[in-house]
């Protein structure tokens, strides 16, 4: 049977797919989500946005930052324009494979389940606001954002742990064309052999267990199922405390429905995003079989390979779209970004106008120096 599903006429649409879905609109997206992103940083870490929620939302954008460059990085750059270097590469080998790929998976694990962390601290606000008052003057704002980040950190790493032994470095022997000595012709198309630092899949990421078990089903149900279903539990219970709260009075239940709001939005492109990834880690569990028969042999049809690009499209777009839901529904956010825009224009001003004020000086005319000593000097020969 043979071990690809991809037609010879397919190669030029998963071209097509990978140049402008994951080579130029993947970098664009991307390129514009680390912008915001880290101006978010800048924004929800300012003394008047202080509290457990913006610190939440400021791990969730850091996470997101470094998850983007590095999709930018292997999948725009390298895989898509072959950019500083191709996957033939001796850098391809040692950079990617070993190290940001499984750090990748680390920092979207990591960003998954923030995203949980921040519906958790929600809906312990919104639904048991005494109980959360309560905590929060127990204590203090730094243990209570650590004990959300830390266990979602080792978590995220032990988790990916496999990923950095899925392949090792190897040695491996090319024919190279070789450049003829004085223009000699005879030798002008020989070749020599040569040897290039490479890598190969390991034992372990070939194992059928390891394939079927922790790439499919523990993939599948640790980044997706779970959060899928605790991110809906919590969202259902957030939304019927906002119903009830309009029953408590005062400034603290408004403020707590307002960040509730921008929580859901944030879960509602989460989840939207999530679902070609979904659909194509089940087709994986069905083709797992064949998978495992055909070894580094197997090639999936056209339509997963252009559904990959798209997954990873969506999953840079909901990693980006954070910054706009701020903008959108965060008064504060807004009024934080305004002010440090004023504070940057007028620290610009301020150069501007030390510039202009130097620059302004009179100069020293070096001619009129010279004629005066000159005058000076025909006197003093007169005397």
């Amino acid at each position: 049977m043979n071990c690809s599903q991809l037609r010879e006429d397919d190669h030029s649409v998963v071209e097509s797919c990978l140049y402008w879905i994951e080579g130029i609109s993947l970098m664009t997206v991307g390129g514009f989500g680390m912008v915001t992103n880290i101006l978010a940083i800048f924004i929800l870490t300012s003394k008047e946005m202080q509290n457990s929620f913006n610190w939440l939302l400021t791990f969730l954008a850091l996470f997101d930052t470094i998850f983007i460059s590095f999709v930018i990085f292997d999948y725009s750059l390298i895989r898509a324009l072959h950019w500083p270097f191709d996957m033939e590469s001796t850098e391809y080998a040692i950079l990617v494979p070993g190290m940001i790929y499984p750090i990748n998976n680390i920092m979207f694990t990591a960003s998954v389940y923030v995203t949980v962390s921040i519906a958790y601290e929600r809906y312990f606000a919104v639904c048991k606001p005494y109980d959360y008052r309560s905590l929060c003057n127990r204590k203090s704002l730094k243990c209570r954002v650590i004990s959300f980040i830390l266990p979602v950190t080792v978590f995220s790493v032990v988790l990916n742990i496999p990923r950095f032994f899925e392949t090792e470095l190897v040695l491996e022997e090319r024919d190279e064309p070789t450049e003829p000595a004085d223009n000699n012709a005879s030798i002008a198309n020989s070749t020599s052999p040569q040897m290039f630092l490479t890598y190969n899949l390991t034992d372990l990421r070939m194992n059928e267990d390891y394939i079927r078990y922790y790439l499919n089903w523990c993939q599948l149900t640790v980044t997706c199922i779970i959060p899928f279903l605790v991110l809906a539990y919590f969202n259902y219970k957030i939304f019927m405390g906002i119903k009830y709260s309009h029953i408590r009075t005062g400034n603290r239940a408004k403020r707590e429905t307002k960040l509730a709001f921008i929580l859901i939005c944030i879960v509602f492109v989460f989840a939207f995003c999530q679902i070609p990834r979904i659909v194509l880690n089940t087709q994986e569990i069905f083709m797992t079989d064949e998978m495992i028969r055909c070894r580094e042999e197997f090639n999936p049809p056209a339509w997963f390979h252009c559904g990959a690009s798209v997954s990873h499209l969506l999953l840079v777009f909901s990693a980006s779209s954070n910054f706009l839901i701020y903008f959108s529904l965060s008064s504060m956010f807004k009024r934080s970004l305004k002010l440090k825009m004023c504070r940057f224009a007028s620290f610009l001003k301020t150069c501007t106008e030390k510039n202009t004020e130097t620059t302004s000086e009179a100069p020293i005319d070096m001619a009129d120096g010279v004629d005066q000593k000159a005058e000076q000097d025909q006197d003093d020969s007169a005397m």
